[in-house]
């Protein structure tokens, strides 16, 4: 990623920056679906807690397994797959039928999430000009509460389509990482990517 070159600037931020995007996006659009979540699957407190926390508690795991990986591997070449986990298990949970594949398919979702904190901050600070780095640094985690704002403007777009609704804002968001991805992939494959 070149972000010295300004018809590249645009392109670099958005990709690196986009796990900080999925990951308020995902973390948000549980917490008004979960009220439906909770009464279509019959799931009690415990149950809901833990879909509730499935997400950060593959955050953290995630973190620390792609943080050694990337380390080991490079953060570019990572860069792709720990999104790739975002979007399938993102759709995994919006078709979902239960509490063991909800919760199994969320905790999956944020191994993904949690492996791209240490990946794209880093790639964003290392390859970001010195005299704007904190800029870009503060736009990326900015784009956690787009996001989040996002999230809340598909509950509502969806809303009307009925209490299975939460399955169309849970798709968005894995549908919304696979532009992400395959920009990641092919800025790999490219000189200087």
């Amino acid at each position: 990623m070149d972000f010295d070159n300004f018809s590249e600037k645009f392109r670099s931020f958005f990709l690196s920056s986009g796990g900080f995007f999925l990951d308020g996006y995902d973390l948000s659009v549980i917490s008004y679906a979960l009220f439906f979540i909770k009464g279509e699957m019959s799931l009690n407190a415990v149950q809901e807690g833990l879909v509730s926390a499935s997400s950060l508690m593959g955050m953290a795991i995630g973190a620390i397994i792609f943080g050694a990986l990337s380390d080991k591997l490079g953060r570019k070449k990572l860069m792709g797959i720990d999104l790739f986990f975002f979007s399938i298990f993102a759709l995994l949970s919006a078709t979902s039928n239960n509490f063991l594949e909800l919760f199994v398919s969320r905790f999956l979702l944020g191994i993904g999430v949690g492996g791209d904190y240490p990946i794209s901050s880093t790639v964003v600070s290392e390859f970001s000009p010195t005299r704007s780095r904190g800029r870009y640094l503060m736009g990326s985690v900015s784009m956690y509460w787009i996001g989040t704002l996002f999230s809340a403007f598909m509950n509502l777009v969806f809303l009307p389509t009925g209490e299975q609704f939460w399955r169309y804002s849970f798709a968005v968001g894995g549908l919304l990482a696979i532009p992400i991805v395959v920009g990641r992939i092919s800025c790999q494959s490219r000189p200087g990517g």
